[in-house]
């Protein structure tokens, strides 16, 4: 009896067993094929490295770069340099011949001018009557005396009235001036003209003055 109920028992497991193998779901099988296994792996490696360099380029980008550190450059120091300043070359000029210098030592008759009018190169018309006028000073060791020394006409055109003498109206110490005052007239045609005066002692003429003027 007791051997038949563990043989009873034994049954009732071994169905209970077997159903429950029967009630178990069948996996799903799913073929695959190895393409289309190929291309899911290729597309899972590039989403990977995509996603990789998408991470590095950010920490790059967050990372301060050793390129983009500010370098401070020295303002160049002016340097002071004085450069001499050369002359450009000049045309070679011919050498000038200076005219001599003399140094007139005073004779015993000299004289000099402070006046004269008209003065040289005056334009006059035909005809025209002026004064001729100088001023003579005695630069001289002696003294002009009035019984010897005139003033004559020297030469040149003659454009005075009267005679060719004029006699000094008193001595003239060295130092000294005398005026002498003469009417002239201009001659009649164009040209320039020119008359010479000069002090005479005893025949022997010394300062002698020109006066020239023109004529149109």
């Amino acid at each position: 009896m007791r051997m038949l109920r563990l043989q009873f028992l034994s049954g009732i497991l071994g169905i209970a067993i077997l159903l429950a193998g029967c009630a178990a779901p069948t996996p799903l099988v799913v073929t695959t094929a190895p393409e289309e296994i190929q291309q899911t792996a290729d597309a899972a490696r590039t989403e990977a490295v995509e996603t990789a360099m998408v991470q590095v380029t950010t920490v790059i980008a967050m990372t301060p770069s050793a390129t983009n550190t500010p370098t401070i450059t020295s303002s160049p120091t002016a340097t002071s340099t004085l450069a001499a300043t050369i002359a450009p070359p000049t045309a070679t000029r011919p050498p000038q011949t200076l005219a001599p210098t003399f140094t007139l030592t005073p004779g015993p008759l000299s004289c000099g001018i402070d006046l004269q009018i008209p003065s040289a190169g005056t334009v006059l018309t035909p005809g025209q009557d002026f004064d001729g006028r100088w001023t003579l000073r005695n630069i001289g060791t002696e003294t002009w005396s009035a019984s010897n020394v005139d003033f004559v006409f020297a030469g040149g055109q003659r454009m005075h009235e009267g005679g060719d003498t004029l006699d000094l109206n008193g001595d003239v110490a060295p130092d000294g001036t005398v005026d002498f005052v003469i009417d002239m007239n201009a001659p009649g045609g164009a040209g320039t003209y020119t008359t010479s005066w000069a002090l005479s002692q005893s025949g022997t003429h010394f300062c002698t003055v020109t006066l020239s003027v023109e004529v149109q």
